[in-house]
């Protein structure tokens, strides 16, 4: 009998998981579309089409999916006030193109802005190889941008000279060594010649999109957005 009601216990909490999987599954896919590629857009329930929200958009990195990024980022959206956009970058086998990253980008914004308007000048915030394209876009449109922050990035592209004032933050995990020093590197660098670019690396964390990097993500946003991020 006692067995038996273990398995009844077991069988009902394995039932709970599943179910508690599919609503999670089930809530993002309220937010997905397919054209003209794959994305997930989220606005709060505040949301006013008054074009003084901005426009955040999230990056996946290698590995992963725009729903991932998805359901790293909603969750904050409602108390920091921004819509969300997260487009798939990879392909299935993995690869990516910067170029058809940028159509990605273009063709997916096209589509958004028939759905939300927002503030002029939209936030982006990329992971790993997702990181690195976030800050080769920026520095190709930075008058389209009005921050960028870069979690565990491995290679940092050159900066262009109409980026100069363009706010970057860059994160990084003192474990993840390789890229803590070509962040420091890059830091050093692009400050030298006179870009606002700030690096933090967190004590003890290694390759991951860790928990401090995303509230100095959500602080670093909150400033950029209000002008201020200079004082950051």
């Amino acid at each position: 009998m006692k067995i038996q009601l273990e398995k009844a216990i077991l069988s009902f909490a394995i039932l709970v998981l599943l179910l508690s999987g599919c609503a999670v599954l089930d809530s993002a896919r309220a937010y997905r579309h397919e054209t003209p590629t794959e994305y997930y857009l989220y606005w709060p329930d505040n949301y006013l089409p008054d074009g003084k929200w901005h426009l955040f958009i999230g990056l996946h990195g290698e590995g992963e999916s725009s729903r991932d990024c998805f359901q790293q980022w909603q969750r904050y959206a409602d108390e920091s006030e921004f819509v969300l956009l997260c487009p798939t970058l990879f392909e299935e086998d993995g690869t990516f193109n910067v170029a058809k990253g940028e159509q990605t980008i273009s063709g997916v914004l096209t589509e958004v802005y028939k759905q939300v308007v927002v503030a002029e000048g939209f936030f982006l915030v990329g992971y790993s190889a997702g990181g690195e394209f976030a800050l080769t876009y920026a520095y190709r449109y930075p008058q389209a941008i009005v921050g960028v922050s870069v979690i565990s990035a491995q290679n940092f592209p050159q900066p262009s000279a109409q980026a100069i004032n363009l706010p970057v933050l860059i994160t990084v995990g003192e474990r993840d060594d390789e890229r803590a020093m070509a962040a420091q590197d890059f830091a050093e660098v692009s400050e030298a010649r006179g870009f606002a670019t700030r690096v933090v690396v967190f004590p003890g964390v290694d390759h991951q999109l860790s928990g401090d990097a995303t509230r100095l993500t959500l602080d670093f946003y909150g400033q950029v957005t209000l002008k201020s991020a200079m004082d950051y």
